[in-house]
């Protein structure tokens, strides 16, 4: 490890995510190492990679007492209330979200929960209508094109128009146009599950072991994302002690949220994200992990 980090380390507020998930890493890599006599070693391209959406966050292949393989493929969040999954491919017309790839059913879900919330339609038509006033009053839908399909005379005409819109005559990272602010939704849950269930079966299709297991963890405490009933019980059970917990329970919110923006486009970059993004908070069934 890079220095004596510990699980408290976890748990401070001074500290950023991409720190958080890396001293995760150590600590996970520290246990399963102790745990299986330096055997364990850290998955193929599965290293930390900071703000990276790649999945899975980190992850590791152990060998099991009995000499079987497994791998294990972690998602890590440094917040209680944390992003699982943002959907960045949709519009906003005649008062409804359209996801662009229909087949994408987290998508869907995604927009089908914006349609569900009237403050969601409010905040998109109020920022429709700010474009149709500020930009051109021929702009009829929210969308990553909105302001590529509008005639200007020239680059200054352009730019002075996106700034009238955005608010502001200088961007700055992360800014944006709110549409929806932090909004409790009930099927939070099944859209993250959805979105998770398919990366998380893309990533197991690729490795060679006996058994692939799912987890989650958030700040110093763990999850199974699914509990796969052909995979024997012992098996949780070691490799819950190999982690440093002493069982695993399945990761289930109860609570999550939805929220939505435009990311304000810059003069390097005059397409604006679209963002929607659903957050869950963590079930009070987690266990602490403990370094070994």
């Amino acid at each position: 490890m890079t220095r004596d980090v510990t699980t408290d380390d976890l748990n401070r507020n001074d500290l950023s995510a991409i720190r958080k998930e890396k001293i995760a890493y150590e600590l996970v890599l520290h246990n399963l190492r102790t745990s299986t006599g330096g055997k364990a070693k850290t998955g193929t391209r599965m290293i930390p990679a900071g703000s990276s959406a790649k999945f899975p966050d980190f992850g590791f292949r152990v060998p099991l007492a009995d000499g079987k393989i497994v791998y294990l493929l972690f998602e890590y969040k440094a917040e209680s209330l944390a992003p699982f999954g943002s959907s960045r491919r949709w519009s906003y017309k005649n008062n409804t979200f359209v996801a662009v790839d229909q087949t994408d059913v987290s998508e869907v879900l995604t927009m089908e929960a914006l349609n569900n919330i009237q403050a969601a339609k409010q905040g998109a038509q109020v920022q429709l209508e700010r474009a149709k006033k500020y930009v051109n009053s021929s702009v009829s839908t929210l969308s990553r094109d909105m302001l590529q399909d509008v005639s200007y005379k020239n680059d200054k005409d352009k730019w002075e128009r996106i700034f009238r819109f955005i608010g502001s005559k200088q961007q700055r990272q992360g800014d944006s146009l709110q549409i929806l602010n932090a909004t409790e939704y009930p099927s939070a849950f099944s859209i993250a599950e959805n979105r998770y269930k398919a990366k998380f079966d893309e990533a197991a299709r690729s490795l060679r072991a006996d058994y692939v297991i799912g987890l989650v963890m958030v700040l110093d405490e763990l999850w199974i994302w699914f509990k796969d009933r052909s995979i024997p019980d012992s098996v949780y059970k070691e490799v819950a002690k190999a982690l440093g917990t002493d069982e695993l329970q399945q990761f289930s919110a109860r609570k999550g949220v939805v929220e939505a923006r435009l990311a304000v486009p810059s003069k390097t970059k005059d397409r604006p994200d679209m963002i929607a993004t659903v957050r869950l908070q963590k079930p009070s069934n987690g266990q602490r992990i403990r370094k070994l």
